[in-house]
């Protein structure tokens, strides 16, 4: 079964999409403002694993960790960044 696709281009930096190429350890959420994810993720107390970085297979990530222990990529392509 797929990972359910949540729209992306809606308001604000909370909007994400799933992949559907999600690693079982590790799941991956496309955003379209990695940046600003962060920072509100920051000022939230999230428990970050990882800062935002530029990684050569083309994508900016960070990660975080959930309450309950879970490892969560985070990730922009950076030919979308470049665009905007």
């Amino acid at each position: 079964m797929a990972a359910p696709i949540v729209p992306r281009g809606a308001p604000g930096p909370s909007q994400f999409a799933v992949s559907t190429a999600m690693q079982k350890e590790n799941p991956m959420l496309h955003v379209d403002d990695v940046d600003a994810l962060y920072e509100e993720f920051v000022r939230r107390g999230a428990l970050i694993k990882q800062a935002p970085a530029d990684k050569p297979h083309g994508m900016r990530e960070f990660s975080v960790t959930t309450p309950d222990g879970h490892r969560l990529m985070i990730g922009q392509d950076l030919a979308s960044r470049a665009g905007s």
